[in-house]
């Protein structure tokens, strides 16, 4: 719920649109200004008219020029390539199959989310959570919580757990301290979070069926 972009909206903006001039450039756009920003460029390009949501597509397919030429007008048929596309919208029993020239398939890479197997994962009591599942500090007020990471993502989590929420303590774990100029760019997060209070570990060894944590470099929690 306070996501906030870490680049300014100059940065953020597609070409041919910018961010109104009344939305604050930094330290960040949040959440609301960038969904306001998307649903009006969606307007302006008239992207609703040739939206269909809640569908799922089941399959598609190359089909040959007869194919195409037996089902649809002689002009249709005479395209070189041609791509068959059955659909049905969600809670429908009908499907429904159609022809396109291109087929382009963006169904965006972060939607699995990647849980690495922890040692002791299966026998440990509490919540195991990946990123993508936040959306309020306080669901964490009085709790003990381990984010595992050392990059961006871990320290905003666990610096908006910190100042905007009520745990009763949290803790990072990294693997390894920055090695690049890159990495060391990426670690001001995690620098956020330990002056906001957060304890910072080495590498995750085990987690345990007490509730706890050993690191590799030999300490616990």
């Amino acid at each position: 719920d306070d996501l906030t972009t870490n680049l300014p909206k100059r940065v953020m903006a597609f070409h041919d649109m910018d961010f109104p001039g009344d939305v604050p450039d930094l330290p960040g756009l949040h959440r609301a200004h960038v969904l306001d920003y998307l649903l009006a460029y969606a307007e302006k390009h008239r992207i609703a008219d040739c939206t269909e949501l809640n569908t799922i597509v089941e399959s598609v397919s190359k089909v040959s020029k007869l194919i195409v030429e037996s089902v649809q007008s002689k002009a249709e048929g005479q395209r070189r390539h041609q791509w068959q596309a059955t659909t049905r919208t969600l809670g429908g029993q009908a499907s429904q199959t159609r022809w396109f020239d291109s087929v382009v398939v963006a169904s965006g890479h972060h939607s699995l989310p990647v849980v690495p197997e922890l040692p002791g994962r299966h026998f440990f009591p509490g919540r195991v959570m990946h990123s993508c599942s936040f959306d309020r500090s306080d669901e964490f007020d009085g709790r003990h919580v381990l984010v595992v990471g050392g990059s961006v993502s871990a320290g905003d989590l666990a610096t908006l757990m910190l100042r905007q929420g009520n745990p009763a303590s949290v803790h990072i774990s990294r693997r390894a301290a920055p090695s690049t100029d890159f990495r060391i760019l990426t670690t001001k997060g995690v620098d956020a979070a330990l002056a906001a209070g957060a304890t910072l570990h080495s590498g995750i060894a085990e987690l345990t069926a007490g509730g706890g944590a050993s690191f590799v470099d030999g300490t616990s929690i």
